[in-house]
């Protein structure tokens, strides 16, 4: 995912974020988004990392990864998002992915179906 973003300076105004944990569970989810800002609308992210600590989780109880990748035509000039874009990674955990924000790093989690209280998500 970053190979095509190699090579590229840090935008200016780039800092480090403190970390944060969030956990998901049944009906949580996270929209779709770009990690580009955050709460400082002056502060750019040159690097994000998501870290997965939750051992044993299973695809279909959701909360999975989803990889969108540049912005449709709709939100971004003429460029279209291609299918070859898309992917779903499950949390494993202990594991990591990484990326540059910008127009090509939208992403999203799927909603946590799990019916069980006691499974959770943490990222």
């Amino acid at each position: 995912v970053c190979s095509s973003q190699a090579g590229r300076a840090a935008p200016t105004g780039s800092a480090f974020d403190h970390p944060s944990v969030r956990t998901f569970e049944s009906g949580d989810y996270a929209m779709l988004h770009d990690d580009q800002r955050d709460h400082r609308p002056d502060v750019r992210r040159a690097l994000c990392i998501n870290y997965y600590l939750t051992k044993g989780w299973r695809s279909e109880w959701g909360g999975n990864f989803l990889w969108c990748g540049r912005r449709p035509q709709s939100m971004l000039g003429s460029e279209r998002a291609t299918a070859d874009e898309a992917a779903q990674e499950t949390p494993g955990f202990n594991t990591a992915n990484l990326f540059v924000p910008g127009d090509r790093s939208l992403h999203a989690v799927d909603l946590v179906t799990s019916g069980d209280k006691d499974v959770r998500r943490f990222s």
